[in-house]
């Protein structure tokens, strides 16, 4: 027997039609998932939105723990849900949801925007690489 506060509470087939007509509306608002690619040469998985937001974000790879090892080849190929997107070959997925809160913080505008600033090659960035090539390269780490 089960106990009382375990049991399913009984709803109505009328407050059932309505907490489904609720989510459709909800469902309709929300941010969602229409495409997705990946940047091999950045390393960064771009999504496109769609709904009422639309949009595009991109998030660093390094971003999803479960991408690590993973090859170009099998994060490039993804499948694309209203609000999730998974990666077949490496059985993984990402919420839509936390991909825009993370987009939209300030650590993860932060991460993106030092990771587009380090890939460019600027004069000034590629004679001070030079000067220290020259030096024997960068200095090694001391022992703390």
């Amino acid at each position: 027997m089960k106990s009382k506060s375990l049991q399913e509470p009984a709803i109505t087939k009328d407050q059932e039609r309505a907490l489904l007509r609720r989510a459709r509306e909800l469902g309709k608002k929300l941010p969602a998932g229409r495409n997705a690619w990946y940047d091999g040469d950045r390393k960064i998985i771009f999504v496109a939105l769609d709904n009422q937001s639309g949009g595009i974000i991109g998030l660093p790879r390094t971003l999803f723990p479960f991408l690590t090892g993973a090859k170009g080849a099998d994060i490039a190929e993804m499948r694309v849900d209203p609000f999730l997107i998974w990666w077949p070959r490496l059985g993984e997925g990402a919420d839509v949801t936390w991909m825009i809160e993370n987009a939209l913080t300030t650590k993860g505008l932060q991460t993106l925007a030092a990771y587009i600033r380090g890939m460019n090659r600027s004069p000034k960035k590629v004679a001070a690489a030079r000067r220290n090539g020259r030096k024997g390269g960068r200095p090694r780490k001391k022992a703390a």
